[in-house]
């Protein structure tokens, strides 16, 4: 695939994204605890290049303990695209509790929530699968921001 061809593509799939209604909703999805994702809901289900399963959790540790190691679960990115809702116009990451040196946690900035619960009502703590800080996704709904009109995961470590 030449350079010009994955442009091409890269503009193509941009075009009917736009066409798409806006994403106003953003969530996190434990497949192996929740095993249906209601059908209002759609999983971010690649990455960037398309090489690889958009799993949130890839590469992390998979050995919780120096005498258990665990299988690590997927966490998939999801997003629901409605019409005459307000828009996400920004996306971001916090750590909500004190580690382990006695630093607090952060707190979203002013006009971003926390998404509490996974799909399914599981905690949708990003970091819930190892023993290490909370971390959760934050969004906004600012009137007047640009809409957010697609997410990618990009897996830097990856070459992509």
């Amino acid at each position: 695939e030449s350079v010009e061809e994955r442009e091409r593509a890269r503009e193509m799939r941009r075009t009917s994204v736009t066409d798409l209604p806006p994403i106003t909703a953003v969530g996190v999805w434990f497949p192996e605890d929740t095993k249906r994702l209601p059908p209002e809901w759609t999983p971010i289900e690649k990455t960037s290049s398309g090489r690889f399963v958009a799993d949130l959790n890839a590469g992390s540790s998979k050995k919780v303990s120096i005498f258990k190691p665990r299988r690590t679960k997927k966490i998939m990115l999801c997003i629901k695209r409605e019409t005459g809702k307000p828009p996400i116009t920004g996306l971001g990451i916090v750590f909500v509790d004190t580690d382990v040196d006695g630093r607090l946690g952060e707190s979203p900035l002013p006009g971003y929530v926390k998404v509490q619960d996974g799909i399914g009502s599981v905690n949708a703590n990003l970091n819930k699968l190892t023993l290490g800080r909370d971390i959760k996704l934050v969004y906004s709904h600012t009137e007047g921001s640009a809409p957010i009109d697609d997410i990618k995961i990009i897996f830097k470590d990856a070459g992509e």
